[in-house]
């Protein structure tokens, strides 16, 4: 008597590439919106006239990018949402701010509001991944 195998078989290469293009598409997908966002902000400015504080529209949709690139990333790899989710929102938010500030000095032991500004970053990561690995196929 054969006896089926109940476990899928382990792929480990498959699932590097995997995680690996999970993350660097959510960290696009990231890109894309914010950039998306960026120039909506700046239209609707443009030719409403309006005279705003622009930065704090722009941490909308820098949370909002952050949210969804975690989804991306999260509905791409299928599993781990929280893990995914945050771990794209983190490496979008260091490479964001070492482009902004131009070296990587945000990292000294002095400056710790990052660190706050990290796991705020994390969190809106988790949820999005939580969201994103839920619609998945």
């Amino acid at each position: 008597m054969v006896v089926p195998r109940l476990t899928r078989t382990y792929n480990a290469e498959r699932w590097f590439s995997r995680w690996v293009w999970g993350l660097v598409s959510g960290l696009l997908a990231a890109a894309l919106a914010l950039l998306t966002g960026t120039v909506l902000v700046s239209l609707v400015v443009a030719v409403g006239n309006l005279e705003l504080d622009t930065s704090s529209f722009l941490h909308i949709f820098h949370y909002l990018s952050m949210a969804l690139g975690a989804l991306y990333a999260a509905r791409y790899i299928g599993r781990m949402g929280w893990f995914s989710g945050a771990l794209v929102a983190a490496m979008y938010f260091i490479l964001l701010t070492w482009w902004v500030e131009g070296s990587w000095s945000f990292l000294s032991s002095e400056n710790v509001v990052w660190l706050k500004q990290l796991g705020i970053a994390a969190l809106i990561g988790s949820f999005g991944g939580i969201i994103g690995v839920n619609l998945a196929p």
